[in-house]
């Protein structure tokens, strides 16, 4: 009895697979309130899937090769960067999924010169893609946290100059800024970029490098003629970065490496600040992706080992290992963090929006709460609101499957 109450626990398992993708999986990102997922793939497929029903609500051919990146711009706005050179916004709401192809590129019986229906291509840009660096994309103004403004920035690496980025506005598809780089330090190309505002006026680059390196610019946006002023250039790298990530508060950037290295930089509040870094050994190589939960409080890694890694933000500590995958994991992301009763809102909200306001805020929050209880959501909405309400993480691995887990 004694043995059996001391063993370990079963190693945690995934609740689904995604099987869809017939190359590797370079890219995905939850949407819509985890109720979709967007996956990329290294023949530039791309799948949006359905997480409560597990089935591909749209599938398409985006680019010629590998796609690099992928990102939500509002609710009905997709953007793909290929290494075809070309970054393209596609227009893909939910009233436009009913009329795409849900035929995936794993299917066994499609033919080799099949044409996928594609959405509405919005905008498309010429850009750089020859060292594997994929974009990041910020609101244009300050004081928005999501990609949700009518306008946004995006970064990549510069046509001219693999080891300058250039910043691009959208939809005008203006060129705002030109030339960023590393004046003093070679630094190689460009590897993986995350651009945010720091304060109302501050606009903050981080960029991680061949070198190793890890820079952080900043820019003051009230002034016309202001540079780009380079608060720190870290190399706690010994091999080229291949991720980094960015706390939600804006506080802390997470680097990742070819080596064992995770990193843990803090940002500091002005050019003259020596703010700390938190350097940890993982013991493994070839921390491939690197992503933070939208509550600050988990990050993981996706690695060459074919492991997902999942650690305490605050204390740094490897709080769970997923294993499943075959091959090495390229890309890993968290859901977004809910409680139940957000979807049941929106649901609320959706069904009384042409009915007389007679609910006050307290009733309407009751109503919300016991929902399931009282036979309100159908049984499709309870499942909606069952799965989407998960803790999700995903992994896309070389071996095209995409596993779905649960974790705190």
């Amino acid at each position: 009895m004694s043995n059996q109450l001391q063993s370990s626990p079963p190693p945690p398992a995934p609740l689904f697979i995604l099987r869809g993708h017939s190359s590797q999986i370079h890219a995905l990102t939850f949407l819509r309130q985890n109720s979709r997922l967007l996956t990329a793939d290294s023949d530039g497929y791309v799948i949006l899937w359905n997480i409560p029903t597990r089935r591909p609500v749209a599938a398409w051919k985006a680019h010629e090769s590998a796609v690099l990146e992928v990102a939500v711009w509002g609710d009905n706005k997709i953007i793909t960067h290929g290494r075809d050179n070309k970054l393209l916004v596609w227009k893909l709401g939910p009233e436009e999924e009913a009329g795409m192809d849900t035929i995936t590129p794993a299917d066994a019986q499609l033919g080799l010169g099949r044409t996928w229906r594609k959405p509405w291509l919005l905008n498309s840009l010429e850009v750089n893609a020859l060292n594997f660096c994929g974009f990041a994309a910020s609101p244009s103004t300050s004081g928005h946290a999501a990609l949700t403004t009518s306008s946004i920035f995006v970064v990549f690496p510069s046509n001219m100059d693999s080891e300058s980025v250039d910043i691009w506005k959208l939809p005008e598809q203006q060129r705002v800024y030109a030339g960023i780089k590393a004046r003093d330090i070679q630094t190689g190309m460009a590897m993986s970029l995350r651009l945010f505002w720091l304060d109302e006026k501050s606009l903050a680059l981080a960029a991680g490098y061949e070198s190793g390196h890890v820079c952080l610019y900043v820019r003051d946006t009230s002034q016309e003629v202001a540079e780009w002023k380079m608060w720190f250039a870290r190399k706690e790298h010994s091999q080229p970065v291949l991720s980094i990530a960015l706390s939600p508060d804006h506080r802390y950037v997470l680097s990742s490496s070819a080596d064992a290295n995770i990193v843990k930089h803090s940002i500091p509040t002005d050019a003259s600040d020596d703010s700390r870094m938190k350097i940890m050994d993982t013991k493994h190589s070839g921390q491939q992706s690197i992503r933070i939960r939208d509550d600050g409080k988990l990050f993981a890694t996706g690695g060459w080992d074919k492991m997902v890694r999942v650690y305490s933000m605050k204390t740094m500590k490897e709080l769970a290992v997923l294993k499943w995958h075959r091959e090495g994991v390229y890309a890993v992301g968290f859901g977004t963090t809910k409680s139940p009763g957000q979807n049941a809102q929106s649901v609320y909200s959706q069904q009384t929006s042409t009915a007389s306001d007679t609910v006050a805020m307290p009733e309407l929050v009751q109503t919300l709460s016991t929902a399931s209880t009282s036979g309100y959501l159908t049984l499709e909405q309870r499942r909606d609101e069952r799965e989407t309400c998960r803790h999700w993480i995903a992994a896309g691995a070389k071996d095209g499957k995409v596993s779905l887990w649960e974790i705190y």
